[in-house]
């Protein structure tokens, strides 16, 4: 966690952030700092202090989601041999619970050992997760590690409802979800899991969120924030600090109080700090390792990727292109909770992954031609070994690249933000340009679903994105459109009156022309 600029008054104040402190690797999840400072106690001994508690540094380090780089790096490669050659009694009890034995990745622990260890400290007794990994009992630690994976499904109930109860309250709140900076007041979330729901908007939304709910016992509103790009939310939290009881935390991460008779204002400041810092909404850019065909991804061409772990936050694993896919079905799994379509390319087929989609959330369809991003793993079950493909990214193949610039813009329009006057050159359309969009729709109504498919039937670069998004606004205004949802889907189609209409009448229109003028 970042310190302030004033210091508390103690006895001593250990954290590689201090300005004054001169170590270069400053990376250090909390466990980090404190396995510094007992190999320091140890006359420096690290070698030593690092042998015995190797395993339970490299959990903490994995499950604070601290870079796997320099020194985190090798405490976590050396971890995970002594987690799978572990002694704990704790320890071993968890792996075996989660059918991880020989093989231990730091995704394993990421995925399925860190949570149930978090979750005692989310909405049970921390104590427990304690004890688990200090008990010398066999009996006392299989008890301790049922407790932890029965907490842990609890904390999955209780996310899985929360979530509900957040996208319901985005439902009627829709103005809340366009801010640079999303903050939500819900009543009734347990303050343990609103870190994870705050993870889970920002990754939905790409933009800082901050959910906060009712502290009784100090009658204030408490939360945590999560932040994604270049938006420093210490920063934020920080410009807005006469405003807020308390708050802590770095980059990606922080948590706060405040009273409520407060959050209005601050939410306008945070947003209006966000504004100053990059006055052009950012689109976070995908990294992608390299272009490949399905052919390539082979067994041991996979396998060939395991000499880079440990694989995680910093080191993450490659991210595959693989372009000119045809989707030629769309599968539910999961209970209908996730997504899996089977795709083809040239004379090769394979199937991918798409966890947290809902099969009628997907907005392609058979047939469609697209290009994806996947992350390539290997799989083992019943003692067979396959590839697995999650994606991780999706867009139509040809899409011109220019929509990214574009569509940065398109949410400065749902923002109702001031544009400049190069931008309002770029927004406003003429009567040509509302044609071909009109035209656009009678004909390929069914494919409005995706705004994408729309842009590229409309021209694919010919019509700026956001000009199309105004043209839109236009046609609906004028009721030559209407808008439907379907199955969550937003669907223009037609009206069916319609007469000659006098398109100077939108007020739209008339707005941004005006602007446009004025120079």
């Amino acid at each position: 966690h970042q310190p302030s600029e004033k210091l508390p008054n103690a006895l001593a104040i250990i954290n590689p952030h201090r300005k004054d402190c001169e170590t270069k690797f400053k990376l250090y999840s909390g466990v980090g700092v404190v396995f510094k400072l007992i190999s320091a106690l140890e006359d420096n001994q690290w070698e030593m202090v690092l042998d015995q508690f190797s395993d339970i540094i490299s959990i903490g380090t994995i499950a604070d989601v601290m870079p796997l780089i320099g020194e985190n790096r090798a405490i976590v490669k050396n971890g995970l041999y002594s987690i799978a050659n572990t002694e704990n009694l704790g320890l071993y009890n968890l792996l075996q619970k989660a059918n991880l034995y020989e093989k231990i990745t730091a995704e394993n622990i990421a995925f399925q050992i860190a949570p149930k260890i978090n979750a005692a400290g989310r909405i049970g007794d921390v104590n427990k997760a304690l004890e688990m990994l200090i008990t010398e009992d066999e009996e006392n630690a299989k008890t301790l590690v049922e407790y932890l994976n029965d907490n842990n499904e609890k904390r999955k109930e209780e996310e899985i409802s929360s979530m509900a109860k957040i996208f319901e309250y985005i439902e009627t709140n829709k103005k809340l979800a366009v801010n640079r900076v999303i903050v939500l007041k819900i009543d009734e979330l347990h303050q343990g899991v609103v870190g994870i729901l705050a993870s889970r908007i920002t990754e939905k939304y790409q933009r800082p969120t901050i959910i906060l709910t009712k502290d009784n016992e100090k009658n204030c509103l408490k939360g945590s924030g999560r932040s994604i790009g270049n938006f420093n939310l210490f920063n934020g939290l920080n410009a807005c600090k006469e405003m807020l009881l308390g708050f802590g935390g770095h980059k990606l991460a922080a948590g706060m109080s405040i009273n409520e008779d407060e959050l209005d204002g601050f939410i306008e400041a945070i947003n209006a700090y966000a504004k100053e810092q990059n006055d052009k909404l950012e689109i976070i850019p995908l990294d992608i390792d390299c272009s490949v065909n399905l052919s390539d991804l082979t067994n041991d061409n996979i396998k060939e990727f395991e000499i880079m772990e440990p694989m995680g936050m910093g080191n993450s694993y490659p991210k595959f292109l693989l372009e000119q896919c045809e989707i030629s079905e769309i599968i539910p799994m999961g209970q209908g909770l996730h997504t899996r379509i089977k795709i083809k390319q040239n004379n090769n087929f394979s199937t991918v992954n798409i966890f947290k989609m809902k099969p009628n959330l997907f907005e392609y369809a058979v047939g469609d031609k697209i290009d994806i991003v996947i992350s390539a793993k290997i799989n083992q079950f019943n003692g067979m070994e396959s590839v697995s493909l999650t994606m991780i990214d999706i867009k139509l193949t040809g899409l011109a690249q220019q929509i990214l610039d574009e569509y940065s813009l398109s949410i400065k329009l749902k923002l109702n933000e001031e544009f400049s006057q190069e931008e309002i050159e770029k927004i406003v359309p003429n009567r040509n340009e509302i044609a071909v969009v009109f035209k656009a729709i009678k004909e390929n109504y069914k494919n409005t679903e995706n705004l994408q498919k729309l842009y590229k039937i409309i021209g694919n670069g010919q019509i700026h994105y956001c000009k199309m998004l105004v043209i839109l606004m236009v046609l609906r205004e004028l009721a030559l459109i209407n808008v439907y949802k379907i199955d969550s889907k937003i669907v223009y189609k037609l009206s069916l009156n319609q007469g000659k209409v006098d398109l100077e009448k939108s007020t739209i229109l008339q707005n941004l022309k005006i602007k446009k003028k004025v120079k």
